[in-house]
Order: structure tokens, then C-alpha cells, then sequence
């Protein structure tokens, strides 16, 4: 859920008592699937016969893939950068180019690159997706859908320009149910395509239509310990208000990532409902011991100190919320509340 440029994810705000910034659900789509595959076996031998032909833009092309896919940006744009002084004029150069300026929010030179890689291969596919994802969290929709149709007159068949076409769709005009058959058409097209399966799972969760879940399970079965996807399906059952089931789900999510403040919060949030009030404030104390400024947990664990009877604790953590948030109406009015409890400001 984190990270927003560099994951190449789509952002979603899911409609519920909170919202995870994705990873990712990211506002970004991904268009990797397209990229051309390297003849070398492993990270390394691209080492070894980079040192015997430190000249070969390719090998460095190949590397610079290598790192992006380890997240490691600094070593991937070194690699890309020595490929560009090499051949600035390699449309897979550019390519490379365009993904590790994205990647580290330099867009205007990726813009460029990929720009470029397209005037020098009139049928380069994947630039024009790129340059296609770029103009759509921009919000240019109708740069983004040229290219994207461009696309699908080179490639009548080519999943992630359905994708983007049916995000555009919904970005630029709100037009959901269309977005949905170009988003399942490209899932049609590609049976493992995990970002446009995930999308489906997320619109259809935010209607609350159950078939969300059979596209969240066909998410695991690709990735089975994917805990995103436990926690997207943590927030449908949420939403529905079954408990159980969304306890399932997002205590597996924790399991897999300890880190996982957001979902220790909704585990709060929704003992807070079943008022198990003793075990509402421990999870938002674990959720806050990931992420100490976090408002809504403090808010939450302060109720939970109410209800528990703990006044003095639930007047120390509404404050600390206003710190955090000065404007938070529920932390004012649980303040105000406790404060007359006690019979003193």
C-alpha cells in the first residue's frame, strides 16, 4: 500500500473506515508485461560479460531490468544512464530509460524518452504503453487513449492496452460498467494478468458484489501469499459488515507482514463494533507501534480506553490525536466527553 510512483501500482480509496495507500492498489498501471526478454541466464553472468564488453548497451539494458525488478533504483539508473551514453538512439535503450526516470519521479525525462523511442520505431508497443500510463495519472485521458488505441491497431490482442483503456474510461468519464468489459477483456487475453485481476476485485468490492472474491482467490492461486490481496479481501467482507470473515483476513494479512498497520487497524476497528473493547485497544496499540502518527488509531485505542472505563488513559490518547490531527471533530468531541466524565477540563 505505500509507495506511489515507485511501485507502478493503481491507488485506490476504498470507501470504508479507511483506505490503504497501495502499493498499492498504485495509481499506476503496469505495463511491464511487455518488455523483451535478455538471452542472459543471471544476474550473474550479465555481471561477467559486462566486465569483458563494458561497451554492450544491451547487457546494460538487461542489468538495469535486473535491478529494477530488486528495487534497487540507484544501480538500475547507473546501468541505464551507461546504456544512453552508449546508444541513445536503441529504442530498448530508451525504453530502459523512460522506466528508471519514471521510477525515480524524473517523468519529464521519461516523457521524453519514450517519446523519442516511438519517432524512431513507428511500431515500438511498448513505449507507447508506457507514455499511455504516464498520461493517464496525469490525467490526460485523451493522450492516454491515443496511444492506447494506437496500440490495439498494432496488436489487436495486447491485454495491457485494454487495461488502461478501460482505466481511462473510468477516470475520465466515471464510466464503470465499460471500464469493466475492457478490464476483463484484457484478463480474457491474459489469464495471469494480477493487476487487472485485482482491479476487477477492487471495483466489484466497492459495489459489494460478491464476485469480487473469486477474483481475489484467483489472485492467491497465482501468489498465494500475497498480503495485499488478503487485505483487499479483508476490506470487502468489511464493508458487508461479516466480521468474521474479515478478521480471517486481515489476521492473515498481519501474519504475512508484521508491518501491516493498516490492517492491525481495521482488526481495532471492527472489535470496536463486536465491543470486545479490551482487544480493540491492543490491536490499535500494535498498529500504532508500527506507526506511531496515525490519528485514527490513537482515536480508536482512546474510545476503546472509554469504554474500558480508563478515563485518564483515553484522555491522554484524544489528545495526543489532536496533536496529530488538531482538526479531528471525534477526538473533540471523545475529549470534551471525558473531560465532563471526569468532572475537570
Amino acid at each position: 500500500m505505500q509507495k506511489r510512483i515507485a511501485q507502478l501500482l493503481l491507488i485506490i480509496t476504498l470507501a470504508s473506515c479507511t483506505s490503504k495507500p497501495q502499493q498499492a492498489q498504485t495509481e499506476e498501471i503496469h505495463t511491464d508485461k511487455k518488455q523483451t526478454g535478455s538471452t542472459f541466464v543471471g544476474p550473474d553472468s550479465l555481471n561477467a560479460w559486462i566486465v569483458d564488453h563494458p561497451t554492450d548497451a544491451n547487457a546494460l539494458v538487461a542489468r538495469a531490468r535486473v535491478y529494477i525488478d530488486r528495487k534497487n533504483l540507484k544501480y538500475a539508473y547507473a546501468d541505464a544512464q551507461a546504456a544512453m551514453n552508449i546508444d541513445s538512439l536503441s529504442p530498448e535503450v530508451l525504453l530502459v530509460w523512460g522506466d528508471v526516470n519514471f521510477l525515480t519521479n524524473k517523468t519529464r525525462n521519461s516523457k521524453n524518452a519514450w517519446e523519442k523511442c516511438i519517432r524512431l520505431d513507428k511500431k515500438s508497443i511498448p513505449c507507447r504503453l508506457k507514455l499511455a500510463e504516464l498520461y493517464n495519472i496525469v490525467q490526460e485521458y485523451g493522450k492516454s487513449m491515443q496511444l492506447v488505441n494506437e496500440v490495439l491497431e498494432l496488436d489487436p490482442n495486447d491485454p495491457v492496452a485494454y487495461f488502461i483503456k478501460g482505466i481511462n474510461l473510468r477516470d475520465a468519464n466515471g464510466d464503470t460498467n465499460t471500464a469493466f468489459q475492457y478490464i476483463q477483456k484484457a484478463i480474457d487475453l491474459d489469464n495471469n494478468y494480477v493487476t487487472a485481476i485485482d482491479m476487477m476485485g477492487v471495483l466489484l468490492s466497492a459495489k459489494k458484489d460478491p464476485l469480487a472474491l473469486a477474483y481475489f482467490d484467483r489472485i492467491l492461486a497465482l501468489k498465494p501469499n500475497d498480503h495485499t490481496t488478503y487485505y483487499n479481501i479483508g476490506m470487502f467482507h468489511l464493508k458487508v459488515q461479516d466480521w468474521n470473515a474479515a478478521i480471517q483476513a486481515f489476521t492473515t494479512c498481519t501474519q504475512i507482514n508484521p508491518q501491516d498497520f493498516e490492517s492491525l487497524f481495521n482488526l481495532g476497528y471492527i472489535h470496536l463494533q463486536l465491543r470486545r473493547y479490551d482487544l480493540a485497544r491492543n490491536y490499535f496499540s500494535e498498529s500504532l507501534a508500527v506507526q506511531p502518527v496515525n490519528h485514527r488509531a490513537m482515536y480508536g485505542r482512546a474510545y476503546a480506553y472509554e469504554m474500558l472505563g480508563d478515563l485518564n488513559n483515553a484522555d491522554k490518547d484524544y489528545r495526543e490525536a489532536l496533536t496529530y490531527n488538531p482538526q479531528h471533530e471525534a477526538s473533540k468531541i471523545g475529549l470534551k466527553r471525558v473531560q465532563e466524565l471526569r468532572g475537570r477540563p
